[in-house]
């Protein structure tokens, strides 16, 4: 595997030339790394926004209440969407890639690999959100791209 972006995956020796990949479930694991607690920041987000939006309920003519069906609302403008998506993909890589609070004594291969995961997972997310919304709602639309962009950076934050 050498210390390429999948050597979390295999057998990345430790100091000793022990192999510890992250799954073993022993004490030879790595296990996760959580940079600045970051997983639990977005489960207790996460779960505070789901109990606002169950106390809030839904917006008021957001629904027909003959139907049940969403009406259409105004989508904004995308140009400006796109714009904020890749503003806030960038600074992810300060965050992330940031974590590492170093960039000497190998910690920057370290930072490379957050960088890259971090790109997979936003690009990946957007082609997945992108493909759904077509199978889904019959078209391309990219404001569901642009939020899955936003959904892939915020999934691989806690693992980055």
């Amino acid at each position: 595997w050498g210390a390429g972006w999948l050597s979390a995956w295999g057998a990345h020796p430790d100091s000793d030339g022990v192999a510890r990949p992250i799954f073993r479930r022993n004490e030879e694991s790595n296990g996760m790394i959580d940079f600045a607690g970051s997983g639990i920041v977005h489960m207790v987000g996460g779960f505070s926004g789901l109990m606002g939006a169950i106390v809030v309920g839904p917006r008021i003519g957001r629904f027909d209440p003959l139907t049940g069906k969403a009406n259409d609302t105004h989508e904004g403008n995308k140009t400006l969407q796109s714009l904020g998506a890749f503003i806030l993909w960038f600074g992810w890589y300060g965050f992330n890639c940031g974590s590492t609070l170093m960039i000497s004594g190998g910690a920057a291969q370290v930072a490379g690999k957050v960088a890259m995961t971090t790109t997979i997972s936003a690009a990946s997310a957007c082609i997945t959100a992108t493909i759904l919304a077509k199978a889904v709602e019959g078209t391309f639309d990219v404001s569901m791209g642009l939020n899955g962009i936003l959904a892939g950076l915020v999934s691989i934050t806690a693992n980055c």
